[in-house]
């Protein structure tokens, strides 16, 4: 029940020493004044789970799709508690760290200045001068 009828939670992130997700703790419900009775409203969109093995769970989210690690995804389809989430388990969380890293190169036709900021089109050996936001000796 900890994050029960919080109307505004649209993603979750479970962490890596998950061990149970008890039952209706994220069930959100609006009490319809002329029914006299809460109907359930799954606001959970996406969670996203960082433990590589399926804890103890007890509730199910309709409209949620679970994001489990990398190679987890035939596990929590056949855990309890989980299976019932079927294709709604995409397992696209890597835990190795950076994923997505870009070395910038430098541009060698870059223009060269001197420290006074001036452009310079032919440097001279032994002189220090910036080329590419940084100081460079010829």
């Amino acid at each position: 029940m900890a994050f029960q009828d919080n109307y505004i939670l649209f993603y979750t992130f479970l962490g890596t020493n998950l061990h149970e997700v008890e039952k209706d703790a994220f069930d959100t419900y609006k009490y319809q004044e002329d029914k006299d009775y809460k109907m359930n409203m799954d606001v959970i969109r996406h969670c996203y789970i960082y433990s590589k093995q399926p804890s103890q769970a007890c509730t199910y989210m309709t409209n949620t799709l679970l994001h489990v690690p990398v190679g987890c995804k035939e596990a929590y389809q056949q855990a309890e508690g989980w299976k019932q989430y079927g294709e709604n388990i995409v397992d696209d969380i890597n835990l190795e760290g950076i994923h997505h890293a870009q070395l910038k190169t430098q541009d060698s036709d870059a223009p060269v200045y001197d420290l006074q900021g001036r452009r310079v089109a032919h440097p001279k050996q032994g002189e220090i001068y910036i080329k590419n936001g940084k100081k460079t000796a010829y």
